[in-house]
């Protein structure tokens, strides 16, 4: 995706969508979260500790950093094809982007599952 060179308008169009689409999904996991964790009246140390630690949160937690690392791409690679005419500076940008993004990824795994 990074790497892609765009073809047609109809890409841009998709890329719209789907970056709304991603947005509205981390959106709705952010209320869920703020519901889940401040509005319940038993918000125990204990009690978000079993929820952080359940199986099924973990795999939600996986879905949301890929929805996120997506978001991100195609909001960046929009702003760098918008605005960066080089195309030699292009390609060093995203290559940082690349990078950064295999960061985020190892942090993240290494906070939530210890690997």
């Amino acid at each position: 995706m990074i790497f892609i060179k765009k073809k047609k308008k109809n890409n841009d169009i998709k890329d719209w969508f789907l970056q709304k689409t991603t947005g509205i999904i981390i959106g709705i996991y952010l209320l869920l979260s703020y519901i889940i964790f401040f509005l319940k009246k038993k918000n125990s140390f204990k009690y978000i500790i079993n929820i952080i630690n359940n199986i099924y949160f973990k795999i939600l937690i996986i879905f949301l950093i890929i929805n996120i690392i997506y978001h991100v791409i195609l909001g960046i690679h929009d702003i760098f094809n918008d605005y960066l005419k080089k195309k030699n500076i292009l390609y060093i940008f995203k290559i940082i982007l690349f990078f950064w993004i295999i960061f985020v990824i190892k942090n993240i795994l290494y906070i939530f599952f210890k690997i």
